[in-house]
């Protein structure tokens, strides 16, 4: 609950040193309610471009591989769990425990792969868009000078709820990406032509 309040706290923050740091660079004339912003959704361009889609899928391929060998080993877990609930009337008190733990021990292994799967495929997924977010930005800068926009949010991650004036540029980041993929296809199948 505490980290919630902190990063919101700290997106606050963020925004409004962004928007101070913002006002002296207009003239004075320039009242904020011309000021025009825009916002991109990262996460919607990175499913809509070949790089993000290829990526997705990579991911998707080695998720589901380890959930299908989790899964099994929980079947294995629960096979084991019923075998040993069949046999527990036959083993003494302390063959019992020994059984019950070497289960519990063996459910506890299972959750810890679990968990570290899951921080090992957000951390994965980060390596894999990191270059995707880099081209974004790149991108963005060339969009809000074009439409001399004075800041431009993250959609999803700003923590603005509102803005009175603003232009969502994910569309046109998606097309300059369509446009820098069809430059890069041309320039290699250029290069494969001269060999």
């Amino acid at each position: 609950m505490q980290s919630v309040v902190y990063r919101w706290l700290s997106r606050c923050l963020m925004i409004g040193w962004v928007v101070l740091l913002t006002l002296p660079s207009f003239p004075m004339g320039v009242q904020a309610q011309e000021m025009v912003f825009g916002v991109v959704n990262n996460q919607k361009v990175i499913l809509a471009v070949p790089e993000g889609i290829k990526a997705k899928k990579a991911m998707q391929l080695e998720v589901d591989k380890a959930q299908a060998a989790m899964n099994q080993q929980r079947l294995e877990l629960e096979a084991l769990s019923k075998d040993l609930e069949s046999k527990l009337d036959l083993m003494s008190a302390e063959a019992k425990q020994k059984k019950r733990q070497e289960l519990q021990d063996k459910v506890l292994v299972l959750r810890d792969q679990e968990m570290n799967f899951q921080q090992e495929i957000r951390k994965k997924e980060f390596e894999a868009t990191q270059g995707i977010v880099q081209k974004i930005a790149t991108y963005v800068k060339e969009i809000a000078d074009e439409k001399g926009l004075a800041v431009v949010f993250e959609a999803t991650q700003s923590g603005v709820m509102y803005l009175k004036n603003f232009v969502d540029i994910t569309d046109d980041v998606i097309i300059k990406f369509s446009e820098s993929s069809k430059e890069s296809t041309v320039k290699k199948d250029n290069k494969q032509d001269k060999k």
